[in-house]
C-alpha cells in the first residue's frame, strides 16, 4: 500500500505541487495499479516450448550482386536525387528559422 506521506515524498522529488484531492486521488490510483500488478504476478503463465528453432531462419544470400550496381539505376528513377542521394521532402522542421 502506498501511503500519503509517500505520494508527498515523491512529489517532492518530482518537484509537483499537489492539492488534498489529488494526493489523494493519487494514492487511491497507485494503489489501485499496484494490486493489478500483484494479480498478474500471480497468474500461472506456461514457458514456452524450447522447440523453436535457436538459429537464424533468414534465407543464404546465394547470389548477391556488388555494392553500387543499381546506384545509377535507382537515382534515375528517384524523382528527385542530389550528390548520389535520393532527396525526399523535408519531414522534421528546420530548428533554425
Amino acid at each position: 500500500m502506498i501511503s500519503n506521506e509517500e505520494v508527498q515524498k515523491l512529489a517532492r522529488l518530482a518537484r509537483l505541487s499537489l492539492k488534498s484531492e489529488e494526493e489523494a486521488s493519487l494514492v487511491q490510483d497507485l494503489n489501485s495499479i499496484l494490486n493489478y500488478v500483484g494479480e498478474l504476478a500471480q497468474v500461472d503463465v506456461p514457458a514456452l516450448s524450447t522447440e523453436l528453432p535457436a538459429a537464424n531462419v533468414m534465407r543464404v544470400d546465394t547470389n548477391p550482386h556488388d555494392a553500387g550496381e543499381y546506384t545509377n539505376e535507382l537515382l534515375a528513377a528517384a524523382p528527385k536525387s542530389h550528390d548520389g542521394f535520393v532527396e525526399v521532402k523535408a519531414i522534421l522542421g528546420d530548428s533554425t528559422s
